[in-house]
């Protein structure tokens, strides 16, 4: 049984077994007032919050090494694409309009939870100075540990399995398991951005390449 923990920002009205996919154990907290666990680990922010916004929660959460490689939910006050992009901007992982529901949170835990912790368990992507260890959920250059969110981790993963070869936004967004969300294409450039950031705190440079107006390729020896 996987357990996840969700921390949310407000109590949802409905019981965690009802949310929970086959095989997970859900567990369902207040955020600030429960420790996050070794386990993977969800965050659920409403877009309004008394006395900041969820934006703002978001990039302090994502400021927190706690919370660093939390799956980070944003509740939507509107269905607005202005709302999304500044959510996903600030380190959201997705996007949805609120309030959070079980039929909504099943659906992401089911179309997620498979990519980080349920498939390709014990495989190890090894490609020149990088390293992909999809069983301990983590990504080296040169040695040095890679600190993702796990939109990044899955990204980088990704890229790697199709190293030196140009992918369209369309086909990261299919890989990254968001085709069957409303994500403007342009969002790619934000998760490629927070990408390019924590490569080049590990020593590497320039090596996802932009190709207009295709797409981007990882370019590895």
């Amino acid at each position: 049984m996987q357990i996840v923990d969700l921390l949310v920002t407000s109590p949802p009205s409905f019981a965690a077994a009802e949310a929970a996919p086959e095989g997970v154990e859900l567990r369902i907290g207040r955020l600030d007032r429960v420790v996050p666990g070794d386990g993977p680990l969800w965050v659920a922010l409403d877009w309004a919050l008394e006395g900041e916004s969820g934006v703002e929660r978001c990039r302090a959460l994502r400021a927190d090494p706690r919370y660093a490689r939390a799956h980070i939910v944003m509740l939507l006050r509107d269905d607005s694409v202005d709302q999304a992009r500044q959510s996903l901007a600030a380190g959201a992982n997705d996007v949805i309009l609120g309030p959070l529901s079980p039929e909504s949170l099943h659906r992401l835990l089911d179309e997620t939870l498979p990519r980080q912790v349920r498939t390709e368990i014990g495989s190890r992507l090894q490609h020149g100075p990088l390293l992909v260890d999809t069983d301990a959920i983590q990504a080296r250059w040169n040695g040095e540990l890679l600190q993702l969110p796990l939109n990044e981790f899955r990204l980088l993963h990704f890229l790697g399995r199709n190293a030196n070869r140009v992918m369209t936004r369309s086909e990261l967004i299919s890989g990254l398991g968001k085709d069957h969300h409303p994500v403007d294409e342009r969002t790619v450039d934000v998760w490629v951005a927070r990408l390019r950031r924590a490569l080049k705190r590990a020593g590497a440079q320039d090596v996802i390449r932009t190709v207009r107006p295709l797409g981007y390729v990882l370019d590895l020896d």
